[in-house]
C-alpha cells in the first residue's frame, strides 16, 4: 500500500510539468553495446564511427560516447528528435539501406548486449 501511495505523490508531482509543456518536451534515444571479448577497441571504435557516419547520409545525427568510469569496453549511440515517431521512421529508413545492413553484419561480430532506451523531457 505505501508504494502505490508514493507512486501516486510522484505522479501527482510529474503529471503537472508533462501537461504544462507538451510542446517543450524532446526525444532522446540512446543504444549502449558492450565490446565482445577479443575484439580490438580502436576497431569497435572505427565501427561505431561508421554507423553514425552512415545515419548522418539518412538524416540521423548519432553522437558516439565512451564510458569514463566503469567497465571501459562498451559503446553508447545517441539521437535526439521532436517526437518518437519521426525518430523511429528515420531508423526504419536507415536499417533498411544496405549500408546499415552491411555495418550490422560486421557489428554481430564485434558487440554485444545491445539496450536500447527510449527518453523524454520535460
Amino acid at each position: 500500500m505505501q508504494k502505490l501511495k508514493n507512486y501516486l505523490g510522484m505522479l501527482i508531482i510529474v503529471l503537472p510539468s508533462f501537461i504544462a509543456a507538451p510542446l517543450a518536451a524532446e526525444s532522446l534515444w540512446t543504444r549502449s553495446v558492450d565490446i565482445r571479448d577479443g575484439v580490438p577497441a580502436p576497431a569497435a571504435i572505427q565501427l561505431a564511427m561508421a554507423f553514425k557516419a552512415t545515419a548522418a547520409t539518412h538524416g540521423i545525427e548519432l553522437t558516439v560516447a565512451l564510458p569514463i568510469a566503469g567497465s571501459p569496453n562498451r559503446i553508447t549511440w545517441m539521437a535526439s528528435g521532436s517526437d518518437v515517431t519521426s525518430m523511429q521512421a528515420n531508423f526504419n529508413k536507415l536499417q533498411q539501406s544496405p549500408e546499415f545492413q552491411e555495418l550490422f553484419g560486421k557489428a554481430v561480430t564485434m558487440y554485444e548486449n545491445a539496450h536500447d532506451e527510449w527518453w523524454t523531457t520535460f
